[in-house]
């Protein structure tokens, strides 16, 4: 409750220094699951995205929930799309394995339309680059 306070007040490096600690004392525990989950945000918050990807990663691989693992990964392809066009094909490829992962999970409408707003934007650059040369 502590760490969530202090990543409320904007205070993320004493949130992620309570996280880590709990994480390293209680590896295993619901509260180390709940630590794992806020730490993208807190990294995030900080400029320091690889790391919040990784962290993201950190909750897919150390969850035995579908759901959550699930919901990391579609987590961790937003933060890698964010990074910017060049990273797309790689935030299309975590969300595409998802679906073949999960083709029935209530998730897979929600992945979906992410892909299709990622081509939508591939769509539009490839416009603006036409556009671009004919001028």
């Amino acid at each position: 409750m502590t760490g969530r306070y202090y990543a409320d007040v904007q205070r993320f490096e004493d949130a992620e220094k309570l996280f880590n600690d709990l994480i390293a004392v209680y590896p295993k525990s619901r509260w180390a699951s709940q630590a794992r989950i806020a730490m993208p945000s807190i990294l995030s918050h900080q400029g320091r995205k690889q790391e919040a990807i990784k962290a993201w990663q950190d909750v897919e691989d150390t969850t035995d929930d579908r759901q959550l693992k699930v919901s990391a990964a579609y987590n961790k392809g937003i933060y890698v799309m964010l990074q910017g066009p060049e990273h797309y094909s790689k935030a299309l490829a975590i969300w595409k394995k998802i679906i073949e992962d999960n083709p029935n999970a209530p998730c897979t409408e929600a992945v979906q339309g992410m892909i299709d707003k990622v081509h939508v934007e591939i769509i539009k650059s490839v416009a603006e680059e036409l556009l671009k040369e004919k001028l």
